[in-house]
């Protein structure tokens, strides 16, 4: 089931960067996803609207688990290998200048749009992802699987997660599928946004065939919306999860896969100062309009 993912992502990022005018400072809105072995095997894509990052192999004793990392662009054009590169030479991604930056704190909550089980009442998360396979890259959208495992918890729990980020788009599709001792299994899951410590604005909706949940935060001089959209096929509840660890607070639907182990959910972020989704009152707009498609 699992890939060489430092094999596949240098591949990947060789093919790329060889087409003219790509890995240029500034270039064309592009949909785009590579492994990125110097940084810690980081896997991380984006399109015109946003950027995400997936920890990898070797930060599998770290803090940080299976939990998605907003990137938070104002530009169209890719940023991912330009801020990967200036980090290494001392410009932090953690700064804004002038695109950017990544002051979205993860740490070991599921961040935006994670999934774990749901097991007796409570999350229970996978480790860092194991292996990937990029199947589309660019350049209206990427499309890629993740591998998960969960560990010390019974039943030998894996995930098969396809993601699919097009251009335009601020939500990513998530296609997972549970697996049981290597056999496809119903599973109960969550499907969460982290919610700051419980200090971000928390609401949620039922529409004619969807779900959807939304953390709206201030984040420096500015505001995040974080949000996670599933259909009502699958929908059980929705769940506070409030914390004393500031990375455990959550907001999540909690929802059951097909008999197969199957579930599609999409999930996102806007940022304020990208200048399209300027107030909560907008994005909340967003994500009624997204969930009537």
């Amino acid at each position: 089931m699992f890939s060489s993912p430092c094999r596949q992502g240098l591949m990947a990022f060789v093919s790329l960067c060889i087409i003219p005018g790509l890995c240029a400072e500034k270039s064309e809105p592009v949909a785009y996803a590579r492994f990125v072995p110097e940084r810690k095997d980081d896997f991380a894509f984006e399109n015109d609207k946003v950027a995400f990052r997936i920890y990898g192999p070797a930060l599998k004793d770290s803090a940080e688990n299976s939990g998605i990392d907003c990137w938070l662009k104002r530009v169209d054009y890719p940023i991912i290998d330009k801020w990967y590169s200036e980090n290494a030479m001392g410009k932090s991604y953690h700064k804004d200048h002038g695109e950017g930056y990544d002051p979205y704190k993860v740490g070991s909550s599921l961040g935006c749009g994670g999934l774990a089980l749901w097991i007796d009442g409570k999350l229970v998360q996978s480790n860092v992802f194991q292996g990937y396979r990029i199947k589309e890259n660019g350049p209206s959208r990427v499309v890629f699987e993740i591998d998960y495992a969960w560990e010390d918890i019974e039943g030998d729990f894996t995930e098969t997660r396809r993601f699919t980020l097009a251009l335009g788009s601020q939500l990513f599709k998530a296609e997972s599928k549970i697996f049981s001792h290597g056999e496809p299994t119903p599973a109960k899951v969550a499907i969460g946004i982290a919610t700051d410590g419980g200090q971000a604005m928390v609401s949620s909706k039922s529409t004619q065939n969807s779900v959807w949940i939304s953390a709206w935060q201030s984040i420096h001089d500015a505001h995040l919306g974080t949000g996670a959209i599933l259909d009502k096929e699958s929908y059980a509840s929705t769940q506070i999860i409030d914390s004393d660890k500031s990375d455990r607070s959550h907001i999540a639907l909690i929802a059951d896969t097909d008999s197969e182990g199957r579930i599609v959910y999409h999930a996102g972020f806007a940022w304020s100062k990208a200048g399209e989704i300027v107030n909560l009152e907008n994005w909340i707009q967003y994500l009624n309009t997204y969930s009537e498609k």
